[in-house]
């Protein structure tokens, strides 16, 4: 069975074989003072090869060595992980407060408050835009629009998401939008509607342009 040498004498043994090398014709003591890299290095080389078990243990070393760099660069914690939160931004119409859900809720929901007063859900989607490049700086965000379907749009999408099929679906299909101060839900297709959800990401004076925020 294999054995790797004794590390405690393995310096010893290093410093043997190649004081056996620099006494030889080929490495006289004169010439070993004034040996080059090459030199040197081709003396390590006929070092190794003349050593069975130091050759084997160097191969060792170099494997551990390959191993351990492939799963530090693999499970290193220092990297930032890219992330794909399954929520999304939704506000509550009755308390003009944010709140999260899953992104294939799809709007109308119910809300924190519980119904409106006509006994529609409360929970509407909200575009969170910021001109932070971050989109750290809760104070820089804000509500581009709302949206929100209508009752045979959630229908048509909710049947896409059960049978696999929501990329068939065109993104304009049953949805509506609107401002927060607007009183009047809009067809996001329609010229109002366009108007609204361009203007949301209109450039700001350093002309940077808005980006969505996602959910912590």
């Amino acid at each position: 069975m294999f054995k790797l040498p004794d590390w405690k004498y393995l310096k010893y043994q290093l410093e043997q074989k190649w004081s056996d090398i620099t006494a030889s014709k080929a490495y006289s003591s004169k010439a070993y003072k004034g040996d080059s890299f090459l030199q040197r290095l081709v003396a390590f080389r006929i070092l190794i090869s003349t050593h069975p078990v130091l050759k084997i243990s160097i191969s060792v070393l170099c494997a551990i060595l390959i191993i351990s760099t492939l799963w530090l660069s693999l499970f290193s914690s220092d990297e930032e992980k890219i992330t794909n939160p399954n929520n999304a931004w939704f506000y509550d119409i009755n308390t003009g407060k944010l709140f999260t859900a899953e992104k294939t809720s799809f709007p109308p929901i119910e809300a924190p408050s519980g119904p409106m007063p006509n006994g529609q859900p409360s929970g509407v989607m909200a575009n969170v835009l910021t001109y932070d490049p971050t989109g750290k700086d809760k104070s820089q965000q804000f509500i581009g629009y709302l949206e929100k379907l209508t009752e045979e749009g959630k229908q048509v999408w909710q049947n896409a998401l059960e049978t696999d099929k929501l990329a068939e679906i065109n993104s304009s299909t049953g949805r509506l939008v609107k401002r927060i101060g607007d009183e009047k839900w809009i067809k996001a297709e329609s010229p109002e509607g366009l108007e609204i959800r361009m203007l949301a990401y209109e450039p700001n004076e350093k002309g940077q342009i808005p980006q969505y925020v996602n959910p912590d």
